[in-house]
């Protein structure tokens, strides 16, 4: 009794096979007879697939020579008083303009003419890496950052690229935050030349005090004081106020760390899209040959 039910249960551990070799022969041989029905086709419709070819080569010489230039060149930004999200807010918002091909807001935002705004057919922030940026991604602060453009009009990069920055920097909530900066920069200066002042009557006094032949005239200091170090201090102060006036001369949200230059050759066109033309026509071809071989099959068989 215990033989008969262990020799059932080997029968049952046993594995079949012969349904899934017969369904792997089944796919080869589907495999086969499709490329079969492939080389058919090509050889029984060479003369319908040249003609597509040839038409393929035409219309991607068309494309070549009659399609609009886009030329491609990046802008490279560095952030100085704001943040680069911030920034990329605000260069998606352009994007958005761009694909909608809204050229009539696009130039109102950047202060162009509509016909330059039509010019751009693609702007992009790039993050320091050169890479694309997504919403749901998280925006690397304090970096540079990039902005892609593509213009079929390349000589008008550099007023695009003076727009571009005009337009980030005079954003409301950036360009408040540079007006609290420079009140900030004002007030420094105005201090150091209080400073500047009361350090130069110092110096006066000092040096009319160590004048050789002085016989006790001046003014008598209750601890010594140190012409070096007064003279010192004065250098240090005029070196501060000649700093903080530069970098109020130049208080800006954004910098130019590079400027957009323009390829020689535009990105689109070019040869390989003839070839991708060609390519693609041909494969239509391929299809069509393959369709009218079925027909034809199929209507032999009818009759």
């Amino acid at each position: 009794m215990e033989e008969t039910n262990q020799n059932k249960g080997n029968k049952n551990e046993e594995v079949d096979f012969e349904p899934l070799i017969a369904w792997f022969l089944g796919i080869f041989s589907s495999v086969g007879n499709f490329f079969k029905w492939i080389a058919f086709a090509i050889k029984s419709q060479l003369k319908l697939m040249l003609g597509f070819l040839a038409l393929g080569l035409i219309c991607g010489a068309a494309v070549y020579f009659f399609a609009p230039k886009k030329y491609e060149s990046s802008l490279n930004l560095g952030v100085k008083h704001t943040d680069n999200q911030t920034c990329f807010n605000l260069v998606r918002s352009l994007s958005w303009l761009v694909e909608d091909k809204s050229s009539g807001s696009l130039a109102n935002l950047l202060k162009i003419t509509e016909q330059e705004a039509s010019q751009i057919k693609f702007l992009e922030y790039r993050d320091f890496n050169f890479r694309p940026v997504q919403a749901r991604d998280t925006i690397v602060e304090k970096k540079s950052f990039f902005i892609l453009v593509e213009t079929t009009n390349p000589e008008g990069l550099p007023n695009l690229q003076e727009a571009l920055v005009n337009y980030l920097n005079n954003q409301p909530l950036i360009s408040e935050y540079r007006e609290n900066l420079s009140r900030e920069f004002e007030q420094k200066i105005a201090r150091v030349s209080i400073e500047l002042v009361e350090i130069d009557s110092l110096k006066k006094i000092v040096a009319g005090s160590i004048q050789s032949g002085n016989k006790g005239q001046g003014i008598v200091f209750v601890e010594p004081v140190d012409p070096v170090t007064v003279f010192k201090k004065a250098d240090e102060l005029h070196n501060t106020k000649i700093y903080l006036e530069n970098e109020l001369r130049n208080l800006k949200s954004i910098a130019v760390h590079g400027d957009f230059v323009a390829s020689e050759k535009p990105r689109f066109p070019r040869y390989r899209h003839i070839a991708f033309v060609a390519l693609g026509f041909l494969v239509l071809g391929l299809v069509y040959a393959m369709y009218r071989v079925r027909n034809d099959r199929f209507g032999d068989h009818t009759a």
